[in-house]
């Protein structure tokens, strides 16, 4: 395809639509033609996602009580781990894990769902600590770094084992139906690239493996090269958050960003609108 669209979910389309510059709007390393895969597509799906009302503030209480919303799927957004550590749900918040909590919400008829940056890590994850040699050591070209979350190295095939056991765990253990996979953009800016080659591979192997290995399992990617995605995720995210909790107690603030987004989000669906998706939906972010 080509760039008309943004490079990945969060860039603005090549259009007249007024917008500010972000780091993440262009890719770092120069690109390569890529082949989409092709899904047959699942049933269309709903779902109500704890970060556009509580954002990183969640707890097992909250997630069982979104329950009673009229959605098919309750998604546990971020907030419920430290990032890197996925296979350890925070023991304040989530006090008897997380296979507990879906079992809840599975007993009222409702899917689940549970969000993940599979690339990155906290400085405080006990993974970045006990696995120093898994992350890159200086990548002064990673915007990730600036929110203090550090890039794994996915060529590692520690890293591979790791990412795909995380997988595992959510799928097998804990019985989730959906994974919200963000930041897939973190791979393309591993220092040292010189194309878009590996991070592309990496990431559209990554999707193809969870729809071959749980076929059942939907998957939603988000900030995510467009290319990577098509026709290997259930779902693509097509634009920014579409809210920000925090702008709430600042009024003026939070209509003025949010109304600007959703028009961001409509001229992006208009756009799209001419590609072909090989079986990928289109997630807009819903509340």
């Amino acid at each position: 395809m080509d760039n008309k669209l943004g490079w990945q979910s969060f860039s603005p389309p090549q259009t007249t639509f007024p917008h500010g510059n972000y780091w993440w709007d262009n890719c770092p390393t120069p690109t390569v033609p890529h082949k989409p895969g092709f899904l047959t597509p699942k049933p269309s799906l709903s779902y109500w996602c704890s970060w556009n009302t509580f954002g990183p503030y969640i707890n097992e209480q909250k997630v069982i009580q979104a329950a009673k919303h009229n959605r098919d799927v309750i998604l546990i957004d971020d907030g419920w781990t430290t990032w890197g550590d996925w296979s350890t749900p925070n023991s304040n918040r989530f006090p008897r894990g997380i296979a507990n909590v879906v079992a809840d919400v599975h007993s009222t008829g409702k899917k689940v769902g549970i969000w993940v940056a599979p690339y990155l890590a906290s400085p405080t994850s006990s993974v970045f600590r006990s696995h120093r040699d898994w992350f890159h050591a200086s990548a002064p070209h990673i915007p990730s770094l600036t929110f203090r979350r550090h890039l794994l190295r996915y060529e590692n095939q520690e890293v591979k084992k790791y990412i795909r056991t995380t997988i595992q765990k959510f799928v097998e253990e804990w019985k989730v139906d959906l994974i919200k996979l963000d930041f897939l953009f973190a791979p393309y800016f591993a220092p040292g690239l010189t194309n878009d080659s590996a991070p592309h591979e990496e990431v559209s192997n990554l999707l193809t493996f969870i729809h071959k290995k749980y076929p059942h399992i939907y998957t939603i990617a988000c900030g995510v090269p467009l290319e990577a995605a098509i026709g290997r995720a259930d779902y693509i995210r097509i634009s920014r958050d579409s809210t920000i909790p925090v702008l709430r107690y600042i009024p003026g603030v939070n209509m003025l960003v949010h109304w600007h987004r959703h028009k961001l989000l409509e001229e992006k669906l208009r756009v799209a609108s001419k590609y072909n998706w090989h079986g990928s939906r289109l997630d807009e972010d819903p509340l």
